[in-house]
């Protein structure tokens, strides 16, 4: 190899570095900038978001899993990916209720860092209100009565004379 060409070698290799930094500072900023933004909407930081889903989820779900494999698996879904926290909280509570959870004493209740690998708050379950089989069903009202007195009738009744009144048009 020449000179020159031992010269261009360094000067790439002096651009890459160049390059890797540039892409690290850019990096940093971006992830800056999305925090700040997610602090403008009102979102809770990915690690409080964590922690209220890990509160939210039963004792079983806990003893299963572990903080760190919750944040392993929430981190590998793209952010825009990911549901409001609220929303997965709230999805949360409704599997903690379903039957398929419940029966025997919560034993097939899975690590939490299953469900969210799995993203059940895309397949929430239907649970029936506790309250409805408490409530009677309504009753619907019977229909009116016919009104069995004509306008003649009731005229005759109040005693007051059809004759002077002009005619109802129907």
């Amino acid at each position: 190899m020449g000179e020159s060409q031992d010269k261009e070698l360094q000067q790439a290799g002096k651009l890459r570095r160049q390059v890797a930094d540039c892409e690290a500072a850019l990096g940093h900023l971006k992830a800056r900038l999305a925090r700040l933004e997610a602090r403008i909407a009102g979102e809770p930081s990915p690690e409080t978001g964590l922690d209220i889903l890990w509160q939210t989820a039963l004792p079983m779900a806990r003893q299963r899993s572990s903080k760190l494999q919750c944040r392993q698996e929430w981190n590998r879904i793209p952010a825009h990916e990911r549901p409001p926290v609220q929303a997965a909280a709230d999805s949360l509570r409704k599997w903690n209720r379903c039957e398929e959870w419940r029966k025997d004493g919560n034993a097939f209740v899975p690590g939490l860092h299953r469900w969210i690998k799995f993203r059940q708050w895309e397949n929430t379950p239907n649970i029936p209100d506790p309250l409805a089989r408490n409530r009677a069903t309504p009753t619907p009202l019977p229909p009116p009565p016919d009104d069995p007195a004509t306008p003649e009738e009731i005229a005759e009744i109040l005693g007051v004379s059809r004759k002077n009144q002009p005619a109802q048009s129907q």
